[in-house]
């Protein structure tokens, strides 16, 4: 008798390890970004003073990306949504945001060239998402031309 109920707290135990990740999903975001690309380059302007969510993940070809009902519970719930030119028009992007349904939602569209590894594209790159969080967080506009200078300032 004395072995069951330690088996049965174990069991137990156990249901609540595997389930509890499922109880911690990230569902708002304070920007919500098209690609990787975007996110690297928002979280290092911002210094962790905002909470961003990549939507695509690296590697993945963006025109496949499915997107997920936790995707759009986070758009629902962020402030501004940072994408590229070439992804304005995916049926995946529009989707999700007309399923937000989110209409205080920020649409910025980053329009640079396709060559993000050049450096003074990286750095048009960088000045654009900065001119963004300036104009979505004007409090950090200061702290945002610090990290651009220092940023582009590499790049050149």
């Amino acid at each position: 008798m004395k072995g069951k109920p330690s088996l049965g707290f174990l069991v137990v135990f156990l249901l609540l390890t595997l389930l509890a990740p499922l109880s911690c999903v990230e569902s708002s975001a304070d920007i919500m970004t098209g690609s990787s690309l975007i996110a690297d380059v928002t979280q290092d302007l911002a210094e962790g003073k905002l909470e961003v969510r990549n939507l695509i993940p690296p590697g993945m070809c963006p025109g496949h990306y499915d997107v997920k009902p936790s995707d759009v519970e986070t758009l629902a719930n962020s402030q501004a949504f940072l994408i590229h030119n070439w992804q304005q028009d995916k049926a995946n992007i529009m989707g999700l945001i007309e399923a937000a349904q989110n209409p205080s939602l920020i649409i910025k569209v980053i329009d640079v060239p396709d060559a993000s590894m050049v450096p003074n594209v990286q750095a048009e790159t960088i000045d654009k998402i900065a001119q963004v969080l300036s104009e979505i967080d004007p409090g950090n506009n200061v702290l945002s031309a610090e990290r651009r200078a220092e940023k582009t300032g590499s790049l050149n």
